[in-house]
């Protein structure tokens, strides 16, 4: 009998424990370290509006959080009849602690044809296919 010899079921037993032991450490990575992130929809003062004076831009004020970082952005939908502006938030989630503290932000859509006429319209939600919104009816 050699000392060094290991059976086929010992080294099945390192292999199965060695991919165990992978797989642990990315399931802990995942949990402890990776960012994760979610889409929210805001919602944004209608009132706030500022129309720029060619009618091709449109200001709109809206409150955000002040944990994690975060990043938004304006989704515009023109009609002959509307403007539908969805301001759309990537925000971190983290584990630690956050005041429910808001804080007023604006961002800028630019249209294709100055708005004239036609009704502005938030569109936060009407698109929960593109994130969480929290300030929605239930349907």
């Amino acid at each position: 009998m050699k000392l060094s010899s290991v059976s086929s079921r010992g080294r099945a037993w390192v292999g199965a424990a060695l991919v165990l032991g992978l797989v642990l450490s990315l399931g802990a990575w995942w949990v402890f370290v990776k960012t994760h992130y979610e889409t929210v929809l805001d919602n944004w003062s209608a009132p706030s509006a500022q129309v720029s004076a060619d009618g091709r831009s449109i200001t709109v004020s809206y409150v955000r959080g002040v944990c994690g970082k975060e990043t938004s952005e304006m989704k515009v939908d023109e009609t002959a009849a509307r403007v539908e502006l969805t301001v759309v938030t990537k925000r971190e989630i983290t584990g630690d602690p956050c005041p429910a503290v808001g804080v007023g932000r604006t961002t800028t859509a630019h249209l294709d044809q100055p708005l004239g006429d036609r009704k502005l319209v938030d569109g936060h939600c009407a698109h929960p296919d593109w994130g969480t919104t929290y300030a929605c009816p239930l349907h």
